[in-house]
């Protein structure tokens, strides 16, 4: 754990040794002029300094109603006791408390980290920190690392003092708004890129349907310039069974040119048509068979 402190702090002291100019050291713990610095603090440095507070940090408490984080073992431990630290610890953590867009507890955790290097009170912080009984017996198993930082830890807990030492010397000017900022402009970026994306599945949809009305339209079938041909049989299309319909038949002698009726079509079927009274009459029948026809009637009506 200590080790890890010692390699982001041999990294920090390597980023100023840069420059000998206090000017350009000065711009180099700027978050606002060098991201770069912002961005490492909160992240491999807070990262190591996390895993020695956190290290046998009770999970919950109350059946797991509440949940511990690093912060509330911050702020619990600034406003416990006294101490050199006490006050700009204070200031730091009402300060965080009270910033509108940090609501996360592992954002509050690196502001007060980047705070407390800001105003050179990390190290005597640390130092308070084991010396409050009554809060590591709350937020810490007995046998961790930090419960045991005035006990069977201290020559450890010691080391990790002095390795951070030096951090005090450097010109740190880490902002309490850069990691809002920072959440801000990414989900911002993220909305735009969204929103950009949702647009460009809107106009494809609608260049697909756009194409599929094309297609359909292209598809139909042209308006006939000239009527069906009639069925075989049949003359200009007509049926019986109404006034003044075409007939479905007409005399070989009446049909036109267009429709000519075959021989055995009008060898098997008569004409039919209405007459002017609205009869029902046929035509075109043989004298013969019209004879055999009288015949037959004048026979049944004698019997």
């Amino acid at each position: 754990l200590v080790k890890g402190v010692l390699g982001s702090t041999e990294y920090l002291l390597a980023h100023f040794s840069a420059t000998r100019e206090p000017e350009k050291k000065c711009i180099l713990g700027d978050d606002s002029r060098t991201p770069g610095i912002g961005t490492y603090v909160r992240g491999p440095f807070c990262t190591s300094i996390a895993a020695v507070m956190g290290n046998g940090l009770k999970p919950t408490r109350l059946g797991g109603l509440i949940v511990h984080s690093l912060w509330d073992v911050a702020a619990a431990a600034t406003f416990s006791g006294s101490g050199l630290a006490s006050q700009p610890a204070q200031r730091a953590v009402e300060r965080i408390r009270n910033h509108p867009l940090m609501a996360d507890s592992n954002m509050k955790y690196r502001t007060f980290i980047c705070v407390a290097l800001t105003e050179r009170f990390l190290e005597p912080w640390l130092d308070h920190l084991r010396h409050q009984g009554d809060v590591l017996r709350k937020y810490y198993f007995p046998d961790s690392l930090v419960a045991q930082a005035a006990g069977e830890y201290r020559g450890l807990y010691d080391n990790l003092l002095l390795t951070i030492q030096p951090l005090a010397e450097l010109p740190f000017k880490l902002h309490v708004t850069f990691e809002p900022q920072q959440v801000f402009v990414a989900n911002e970026a993220r909305r735009v890129d969204k929103q950009r994306r949702q647009q460009e599945e809107q106009e494809e949809q609608r260049s697909q349907r756009q194409q599929l009305q094309d297609t359909g339209a292209s598809s139909e079938q042209p308006a006939l310039d000239t009527p069906p041909v009639p069925l075989a049989g049949f003359v200009n299309g007509g049926a019986i069974g109404k006034r003044g319909a075409t007939p479905l038949m007409g005399n070989a002698s009446t049909s036109s040119s267009q429709n000519v009726v075959s021989p055995e079509a009008h060898a098997t079927a008569s004409t039919s048509s209405y007459d002017d009274s609205g009869q029902f009459q046929l035509s075109n029948l043989s004298n013969k068979m019209f004879s055999r026809f009288k015949q037959a009637v004048a026979s049944v009506q004698g019997s």
